[in-house]
Formats: structure tokens, C-alpha cells, sequence
């Protein structure tokens, strides 16, 4: 993929750090099990940040600025 090891650990390290993954030191990371209402909510919360991002897209194009 043609993407050094050093910022694909710094992800890994973050996303464990936010709680989204278990990091065994030195050995692996684990991604760690959503429920069903942390998964819902995430969801949710995607479908309106690309509802607000799509929003916010027409209105750039429409202006003719980028």
C-alpha cells in the first residue's frame, strides 16, 4: 500500500488510546467488541456528520469556491 510503519502504528496506538482497540505490547492490537447501542450511536452520529459534510459540499460547489 505504499505506507511506512510509522504512521500506521501512530493509528493503531490511537485508536487504542480512544478505546477502539486492545493493545498487547510488543505483540498486537485487538479490536475490541461494540454492543449493539455504542454501534447504533456511532452510526447515528456518522449519518449526520455526512448529511453535514454533503451539506456543506453542495454549498462550496454552488459558490464556486473549493
Amino acid at each position: 500500500m505504499n505506507i511506512s510503519r510509522t504512521p500506521v502504528r501512530e493509528a493503531l496506538i490511537q485508536s487504542a488510546t480512544e478505546g477502539y482497540l486492545e493493545n498487547i505490547p510488543r505483540k498486537r492490537f485487538i479490536v475490541k467488541r461494540v454492543d449493539k447501542n455504542k454501534a447504533r450511536e456511532i452510526y447515528g452520529l456518522l449519518g449526520v456528520l455526512e448529511g453535514f459534510s454533503a451539506s456543506l459540499s453542495v454549498y462550496n460547489i454552488t459558490r464556486g469556491g473549493y
